[in-house]
Order: structure tokens, then sequence, then C-alpha cells
């Protein structure tokens, strides 16, 4: 018996029901109906906010009923490996400096994209969001400062004037779905600019802060009174006897190069971003050196010549007085040198200097800034930078990370404290996490 040939113009439904019950299928039709409105609710702004919200209420129900487990996921660790070749880092900072980058790259497209052909692309538009994120950048470092100026957590101010552009967004979806474009695109150019100026602010402001200090006996430690600057030439173990501040910047690149048996190519110097290095910085890079340009506080750009796995060779040009002392200490330490020359702003300043008798064109020596071979130094992070880690809040006070040393005994400590601030404040006056 033949079978029947379905007719010119006859369409047929296939059978879900003999598709479903294949093995080879690979998904039900109930599996199909359930993970198609998924997939469309997570597609859409309001669905992705509303993963963003949940994920923040549990996190916070989680920290604050079994803090130790959620700080322990954190430092999980992840690693990626290629053959003899791997990345690893602890989650934290898989979210914070890798997942974080492709948001703000999707951000940031998106916002290009209104420039070029949506809402922004009339410029007179992008006053406006950039005026609101102007007044929503001053105005909260206006009320931190109102409450904090003059104490010790006046330097902070930094951290109120960030909005978390991921929450103001997600916030949109979720209370007005169906807001119009214009108030979107608004919130966003808003939002990227508050980040951008946050980002620029904490890259030049608070990165690679540390706290330190110097301990030495009486009248050893050099003070030049009145004289501020110095002109500095720091470096490791290798370069003792090698360079010296009469020798110009390339002279002495070269003769550290080849005391170390690498290529002045291979060799980095640190220097301080001021307009008063353009030239030093011109030299150095004639030479075929990298130059690591660091915004303020040397001590930690002066030490780490002398200290392991920082990549720095040495450290060039003019700084604070108070800071070449400092950095003395901790290479005495450290076993490796420094030569300093004092370095009069202007003229009144030269002249005072020759009054109080101080040697202007002298080299001054490691021995002359820090006298006596028993010298204590002590470093701990505010904010993180290649020697210490910042300081990571806790519950009940904070964590730090110290790098101690002292120069008689050579010893090198690393101690990580963990500080409660209830206890301290019983016998201090200070209001700690005030």
């Amino acid at each position: 018996m033949a079978a029947q040939q379905p007719q010119s113009g006859d369409r047929r439904a296939p059978d879900r029901g003999s598709e479903s019950a294949s093995p080879l299928s690979g998904r039900t039709a109930w599996a199909r109906n359930l993970a198609a409105p998924v997939r469309d609710f997570l597609s859409t702004e309001t669905g992705s906010a509303a993963v963003l919200l949940a994920g923040v209420l549990t996190a916070l129900l989680w920290a604050n009923t079994d803090l130790s487990s959620y700080e322990s996921v954190w430092h999980t660790v992840l690693s990626i490996r290629l053959g003899a070749g791997s990345i690893t880092a602890d989650l934290r900072h898989w979210v914070n400096e890798g997942m974080m980058t492709f948001f703000f790259l999707v951000v940031g497209l998106e916002a290009k994209r209104e420039f070029d052909v949506g809402e922004l692309r009339e410029r007179r538009r992008v006053a406006v969001p950039v005026l609101a994120a102007a007044g929503g950048i001053a105005v909260p470092v206006a009320i931190y400062e109102a409450f904090n100026a003059g104490g010790a957590g006046a330097h902070g101010w930094g951290a109120a004037m960030s909005t978390d552009t991921a929450f103001a967004l997600g916030a949109l979806a979720l209370l007005t779905p169906r807001a119009a474009t214009r108030l979107r695109v608004f919130m966003l150019t808003l939002a990227v600019v508050d980040d951008l100026v946050a980002l620029i602010v904490i890259a030049s402001v608070y990165t690679k802060h540390v706290s330190v200090v110097a301990l030495a006996e009486r009248g050893t430690m050099y003070y030049p009174p009145g004289i501020v600057y110095m002109e500095k030439l720091a470096v490791g173990k290798g370069g003792r006897g090698v360079v010296s501040l009469e020798l110009s910047a390339a002279e002495n690149i070269r003769a550290l190069a080849k005391a170390k048996g690498m290529d002045p190519a291979d060799l980095t110097v640190v220097v301080l971003d001021r307009p008063r290095h353009e030239n030093l910085i011109a030299e150095i890079r004639e030479t075929g050196a990298r130059v690591k340009m660091i915004s303020d506080g040397d001590v930690a750009g002066g030490i780490m010549p002398a200290l392991p796995d920082t990549g720095v060779d040495m450290l060039m040009g003019i700084g604070g007085s108070p800071e070449a002392v400092i950095t003395a200490a901790a290479l005495k330490c450290l076993g490796g040198d420094i030569q300093c020359k004092l370095w009069p702003r202007n003229d009144a300043e030269r002249e005072a200097a020759e009054k109080e008798g101080l040697p202007l064109d002298k080299v001054l020596t490691i021995d002359d800034l820090a006298k006596g071979d028993d010298v204590f130094f002590s470093l701990t992070g505010v904010t993180d930078g290649e020697l210490v880690r910042g300081v990571r809040f806790l519950p009940q006070g904070a964590r730090t990370e110290t790098l101690a040393m002292r120069s008689r005994s050579g010893t090198i400590r690393r101690i990580q404290s963990e500080h409660n601030f209830s206890k301290l404040m019983r016998y201090s006056s200070l209001r700690y996490g005030a």
C-alpha cells in the first residue's frame, strides 16, 4: 500500500512529542520552554538589574551572618594556564581587575554609540549631563568635608565622589523599565563622566600611599634648615660605588648597566612626575632605559631598587629632603645606597642655606644622611602599592601590612596586623573608624 504523499500547500506541524522523545534531541520540550523566557528575561536591562539586586542582597545577608566564610570565598585562587604560562589571582582581583574592565568597556562603547549616532550626536545635549555629573561630584565632597575637615578622615573625600555606574543604570532599569530614551542616555552619560573623574582622582591622589617612619640615635639624622628639596640618586646593593651625582644621568645608567651585566634598555628608573624633570626624563630615555613615573612620595621609589622583584633599578630626580633622610635609613637596612645634593628652590633659600653654612655643592652620602649602624625603618601601606597592600577594613577594625627592618641585624619583616578599633579607643584619644 503506497504511503500517502502530502498535497501541494499541505503544511503539517512537526510532531513535537516525537522530537522530544528522541534520545538524540538533547533537550526536552519542557527545558526549551523554560529556558526561552529565562534567556529573554536576562537579556533585558530589567532582568540584569534584578540579578544584580539579588546578588547584592545575598552578599549583604551572607557577610552579616558568616563573615569568615564570605571572606574566604573572595580569597579563592583561580588560575588560567596555557602551556607554561599562567595567570593566577584570587576571586576579588578577577572581579575588580578583570570583569570590571569588560563592564566599563561595554558602558564606554554604549556611550560612544550615543555620541556617534544616538541622542548625544547633537553636542549641545552633552552639557546638561556633564554639568549634572560635576554637581554630583562636588556636592558629596563638600558634605563629606563639612563633617570631616581637620580630622583624621579628611583625606578620604575621594570615596564620596563616585557614583556606582552599575547600580545607577540598574536602578533606572528597575524603577523606570520603560523610561524615555533621553532619560536613559542622560543617566548613562552622567554615570560615565562621574566614574571617569573618580578614576582620575584615584589614580593621581590615592594610588600607592604609604605611612613611613625611621628611628635612629639622637642627632644622627641629617637636617638642613630651610632646604626642603634635594637632588637624589638611589640604587640597590649592585649600584654601591658604581654611580655618582657627579656624573650625568646617562653616564650613571650606563655604569649601572655594566655593573649588573645588563643593557641600558633593560634598566628601569623611577622619577617623580614633575615639570622640573622633563630634561632628566628625556636624557634617561635617550639611553634606552625605561622610566617609571610616580605621582608623589619617593620613599617607596627610593627603596624599590634595593628590593627583589620590583623591576626597578634606580631612582633619580629632585624630591623632599625629609624623604631623602628616611630613604637613607631604609637603604642602610637593605644594603643599598643613596647620594643627595641640597637643591634650593630660589635665591632666598640659597641665601638662607649659605648663612647656615650648608654645603650646597657637596654630595651627601648615605652616612651623611643617616649616621650610625643601628637604624630602624617601617613602612605601612595605606593604599595598595608595589611594596605592601593597603588597609583592609573589617567589621571590628582593620587589617594592615607593614615592612619593618633594622640595619644592625639586617632583618626584614613583613607583618600583617589586625586592629580592633573598640579596644584601641579605650586608651587612645583618637576615634578609630570615625
